[in-house]
């Protein structure tokens, strides 16, 4: 008969430990990078599902209100609430889930006794709590969010809100060149209004408070190198930042301009953006 082979006993000697271990460790280093920034995908991609809801949200209320815009002001027939965004769209959704972004996380600093700087967000952290100054106001059921206006895209009464020309804005729903026109993106407040001369941030989260350089509350690099928008048209894309200089954000904004020139002196954090 044939002799059987002897096999050895189990068990790993400890340079044989030693050397799976070393493998497990290499796997780790290679495969780690990649897995993080599926997560940032994954990440981003739900974040453009939710400024394409808004975009939805908005639509819809268009379509009851003659394809107006939100009027985002008081006055006339309208409330506060019902006039801006934040009160006016609660009737066009159940999901308060679309209201942040799932990169970024609360402010866990802000008390929400006070409205104050700390009610403006940063690249990873959501705007908000804003504290409700008079009863009734709409941030009573939206006092924080991740997403943010261009306050252009509005319907307001008079020659001029909040210092800003209303002949500025886009009024309607349904305008020529609306593939061109942010609506939501991503935001470190509630809304902005950029103007083609307003300077980038000179680093991540610089802003110069509501109403003085509305560009730089949509200048953060949340998705790798941009931000998610939707536009007036409802089509949604993530732009570079540097591109947030050539889009058509007023009627009379010229996407040509020294932002928009090679020689740009942007700052050194977007400079390999």
């Amino acid at each position: 008969m044939p002799r059987t082979a002897k096999v050895k006993g189990g068990g790993f000697t400890l340079v044989e430990l030693l050397v799976v271990i070393a493998i497990i460790s290499i796997l780790l280093t290679i495969l780690t990078p990649a897995l993080q920034k599926a997560r940032l995908q994954a990440k981003a991609a739900l974040c453009l599902s939710n400024v394409k809801q808004w975009g939805q949200v908005t639509f819809y209320y268009a379509q009851d209100n003659d394809n107006r815009l939100y009027q985002s002001v008081a006055g006339g027939e309208l409330s506060a609430r019902e006039a801006y965004w934040m009160g006016a769209s609660l009737p066009y959704y159940q999901d308060p889930a679309i209201r942040y972004c799932p990169a970024c996380h609360p402010d866990p600093d802000n008390d929400a006794t006070s409205y104050t700087w700390d009610d403006y967000g940063e690249t990873y952290e959501h705007w908000g709590p804003i504290a409700a100054v008079t009863a009734g106001y709409w941030w009573d059921e939206f006092p924080e969010g991740s997403y943010g206006i261009n306050e252009w895209c509005a319907c307001p009464l008079g020659e001029e809100y909040w210092g800003f020309p209303t002949a500025l804005a886009w009024r309607k729903i349904d305008v020529r060149g609306a593939d061109n026109i942010p609506l939501f993106a991503d935001c470190l407040f509630v809304d902005g209004y950029p103007l083609h001369n307003d300077q980038p941030p000179t680093y991540p989260d610089e802003h110069n408070g509501w109403g003085t350089n509305g560009m730089k509350m949509f200048c953060i690099n949340r998705h790798q190198g941009g931000i998610n928008m939707v536009f007036l048209d409802l089509s949604a894309r993530k732009v570079g930042l540097k591109e947030l200089w050539k889009l058509k954000w007023h009627r009379e904004f010229p996407i040509s301009n020294q932002w928009t020139q090679p020689d740009a002196p942007w700052p050194a954090w977007m400079a390999g953006l």
